[in-house]
C-alpha cells in the first residue's frame, strides 16, 4: 500500500504555517478562499489555520430557537481541537423577534411579508455602506466608524420581545468560554442585554465593546414626561468595556417626544464611560414646520441623576477620545463644548462636516495652539460657511489656512469647500513630509477661483514623498473629471 508522502510545506514548523495563514488572510480579506483552501489539504494545514479561521464568530438574530440552534452549532465546531482560545471577536447582527413570531413563521411562514421585511431590511442595513474590498472583520473597522451612516431614526427594539432576557443566556455561557475573548461589535438595532453585558464584566473585564447603533431607550421621552434613566441604560453608559459607539439622534424622535441622547453621550464622553474611545455622531435636522414637533419649550436634560453615593463625574473631568466623527453642521461654540468633553490633544482623527462653519474652523485653529494636537494624524472636513451668522463663501479659506499652519504634519487630510490658494499653500508648507492621502475638493463660489492645473500636481508629487492616495478637483481638474493616475506624476 502506497504510503502518503508529506509535503515541504507540512515539515514547516508549526509557527511558521500560522505565519502563513495570517499572510494569506491579508491578501484576501474579504474572500479567504486561499486560507480555506490550505486548509483542505491536510491534517496539519487545517490544524495550523484554525487560529485564523475561527478568530471571529458571527451570530444572526432572529428569535430564540434560532439562536439556541446556532450557539450549538458553534460550541460542537469551536470545542473541537480546542477552538475555543482562537476566539478573538463576536459580532451580533440581525433583529429579535419573540418566540410566539419565531414559532409562527416556522410553522406558517410569513404570508404578508412583514416579519420578514424587517429581517431583510436589518440584513441590508447590515451591509450597507462598506467597501466590498475591505474585511469587515479587521479590527481596525469594528469601531463602525468608516461606515456610512443613514437617515434611520428608529428606536432600538423594546427588550421586552424576551422579555426575562433567558434566550440570552446560552450566548452569554458561550462567551464565557472565550479566554482570549477582545472584541464584541453589535450592530443590531435592538436593546444590547443586560444580560451579556454583566457577562462581560464578570468575565471579560477588559473586553472592547463596539456598538454601531446606540441608543439609550430612557432617553427618548414624552416632552411632558418626567425624565427617569432606566438602570440597564446607567449601566451600559458607565460601562468600562464600552469603546466605540455610533450614534444617530436628533432634538425631537417624533412630534412631542424629546431625545436626550446627544447630551447623553457628551456626558459619557467626559468621562461616565471610561473607555470610551471612539464616537461618530450624526445628529438629524427636521424639516416641518416650527412648532409641529413641540408644544412647550423644549426642557432642559436633567442628566443621569445617579443615586447618591453612586458614580459620578466632577465639572472638571474630561475624556480621551481618539477618534471623532461628528456628522453634522457645526459652529465654533458647538465644537468648544466638545473640547470641554474630551481633550483633543489626545485625538488621533477626526471627521466633521458638512457644515463645518467658519467659527468652528477658527475655534479647532485656537484649540491647537493652546493645546497642540500633537496625537492627530487624519482629518476631515466638510466645509461651509453659516451664512446666517455673517459667514462667507471668502472667509473659508485663510482660516482653513490657518487651521493647517496650526497643526502638526497630518498623513491624512482631507477638505471638501470653498477653499483655494491659501489651503493648497499650507499643505505645501506643513504638510508634505507625512502626507499619504490628500482630498481636496474646491467647490464653487462667488470667491476667487482656484485652478488645479498639471503643474500644482507635480508640486504635490515632488513635494509630498510619501503620498499614496490624491483626489484633487477644481475647475480645471474638473474638466478630465477630477481624477489623476498618480503614477503619471510621481
Amino acid at each position: 500500500m502506497e504510503q502518503h508522502s508529506i509535503s515541504p510545506l507540512e515539515k514547516l514548523p508549526l509557527h511558521l504555517l500560522f505565519l502563513i495563514g495570517e499572510c494569506l488572510v491579508q491578501l484576501q480579506p474579504r474572500t479567504r478562499r486561499s486560507i480555506f483552501a490550505l486548509s483542505l489539504t491536510s491534517k496539519t494545514c487545517n490544524q495550523a489555520t484554525d487560529p485564523e479561521r475561527f478568530r471571529h464568530v458571527h451570530i444572526a438574530l432572529v428569535g430564540p430557537q434560532k439562536l439556541q440552534r446556532d450557539i450549538q452549532r458553534w460550541r460542537q465546531i469551536l470545542q473541537a481541537g480546542d477552538r475555543l482560545a482562537f476566539v478573538r471577536s463576536v459580532k451580533i447582527t440581525g433583529v429579535t423577534v419573540s418566540s410566539s413570531v419565531e414559532e409562527e413563521l416556522n410553522k406558517n411562514g410569513d404570508p404578508s411579508g412583514t416579519k420578514m421585511s424587517l429581517i431583510q431590511l436589518e440584513n441590508a442595513w447590515e451591509n450597507f455602506g462598506w467597501n466590498s474590498d475591505v474585511d469587515e472583520e479587521a479590527p481596525e473597522l469594528f469601531s463602525g466608524l468608516n461606515r456610512v451612516t443613514n437617515a434611520n431614526h428608529l428606536l432600538p427594539a423594546p427588550s421586552t420581545a424576551w422579555p426575562d432576557e433567558s434566550a440570552w443566556k446560552p450566548l452569554a455561557d458561550l462567551m464565557k468560554d472565550f479566554p482570549a475573548l477582545r472584541d464584541v461589535i453589535f450592530t443590531s438595532r435592538d436593546q444590547f442585554p443586560r444580560l451579556l453585558l454583566s457577562e462581560l464584566h464578570e468575565h471579560h473585564p477588559h473586553c472592547r465593546l463596539h456598538m454601531h447603533r446606540f441608543k439609550l431607550r430612557s432617553m427618548i421621552l414624552p416632552e411632558r414626561a418626567e425624565q427617569k434613566v432606566h438602570p440597564d441604560d446607567i449601566a451600559l453608559a458607565t460601562s468600562p468595556c464600552l469603546y466605540s459607539i455610533v450614534v444617530q439622534t436628533q432634538s425631537y424622535h417624533s412630534a412631542q417626544t424629546l431625545d436626550y441622547n446627544l447630551e447623553a453621550v457628551m456626558a459619557m464622553t467626559k468621562g461616565l464611560a471610561p473607555n470610551l474611545k471612539n464616537v461618530s455622531l450624526t445628529e438629524g435636522v427636521h424639516q416641518s414646520a416650527p412648532g409641529s414637533f413641540s408644544t412647550i419649550p423644549r426642557p432642559q436634560w436633567k442628566g443621569f441623576q445617579f443615586p447618591a453615593g453612586k458614580l459620578n463625574v466632577t465639572e472638571s473631568a474630561i475624556g480621551r477620545l481618539e477618534n471623532l466623527v461628528l456628522n453634522y453642521s457645526l459652529s465654533g461654540e458647538q465644537l468648544l463644548e466638545w473640547s470641554s468633553c474630551t481633550d483633543f490633544c489626545h485625538l488621533r482623527s477626526m471627521k466633521a462636516g458638512p457644515g463645518f462653519g467658519v467659527s468652528a474652523v477658527r475655534a479647532l485653529a485656537e484649540a491647537s495652539r493652546e493645546t497642540p494636537l500633537s496625537a492627530l494624524s487624519s482629518l476631515n472636513l466638510k466645509l461651509m460657511p453659516h451664512y446666517s451668522f455673517g459667514e462667507t463663501d471668502e472667509m473659508i479659506d485663510p482660516a482653513v489656512a490657518e487651521l493647517l499652519q496650526s497643526l502638526y504634519p497630518l498623513e491624512v487630510l482631507e477638505l471638501d469647500g470653498h477653499i483655494g490658494e491659501k489651503s493648497f499653500e499650507a499643505i505645501i508648507t506643513h504638510h508634505t513630509k507625512r502626507l499619504r492621502k490628500l482630498t481636496f475638493i474646491c467647490q464653487d463660489s462667488e470667491a476667487e477661483i482656484f485652478d488645479f492645473t498639471s503643474e500644482r500636481v507635480t508640486q504635490l508629487s515632488r513635494e509630498c514623498l510619501n503620498i499614496q492616495m490624491i483626489d484633487v478637483r477644481g475647475s480645471e481638474v474638473l474638466e478630465s473629471n477630477g481624477f489623476f493616475d498618480w503614477e503619471d506624476w510621481s
